[in-house]
């Protein structure tokens, strides 16, 4: 049988290259409990346990666009996205490009409502934030007095409910 060096090598270097580092291995060993283990670690934590709060972000308000969208830094993130709109989740408020003088003066009051809970430099905590439409997060938004804005807005008159399908309901 003739032997092929270069082959050889070329197999061992392919075998290297996917196998698990032993670091690697070691974090990812799950441990096997026995039945005894079992009885007596029944009241014990879980491996792994979710912190509170573990959704919620801090982030420092940058710019109120209008009633339901702000420019917020996030300090905890990379400055390449750490400043992102954020589009208050389950609600929509008048748009201040509406045509209608009615609609406008509404937005108006809509946008100067949150800027009045949302300074610049104040802090906000966004809440079962996700990645929305046009690059934004949509989330809950909640001062740190504890307000729940988009349920003011609502409380107000200022917003409307809204999951963001359909038709917007101004």
């Amino acid at each position: 049988m003739k032997r092929h060096p270069i082959s050889l090598f070329l197999v061992l270097c392919l075998l290297v290259a996917t196998a698990i580092p032993p670091v690697a291995a070691a974090t990812r060993a799950v441990p096997v409990a026995t039945p005894q283990q079992n009885e007596a670690d029944a009241t014990a934590a879980p491996l792994v346990t979710p912190r509170p709060g573990l959704t919620d972000i801090r982030a420092v308000v940058a710019k109120v666009r209008d009633g339901d969208t702000l420019t917020v830094t996030i300090p905890d993130w990379h400055p390449a996205v750490a400043t992102i709109g954020v589009r208050i989740a389950g609600i929509d408020t008048p748009e201040l490009r509406d045509t209608r003088p009615h609609i406008q003066a509404l937005a108006e009051l809509a946008r100067e409502w949150t800027r009045s809970r949302c300074r610049v430099g104040s802090v906000v905590i966004l809440r079962d934030a996700y990645l929305g439409s046009l690059s934004r997060l949509s989330a809950r938004v909640v001062t740190e007095d504890g307000v729940d804005l988009g349920d003011e807005l609502v409380r107000r008159g200022l917003a409307r409910p809204w999951n963001g399908r359909g038709d917007a309901p101004w």
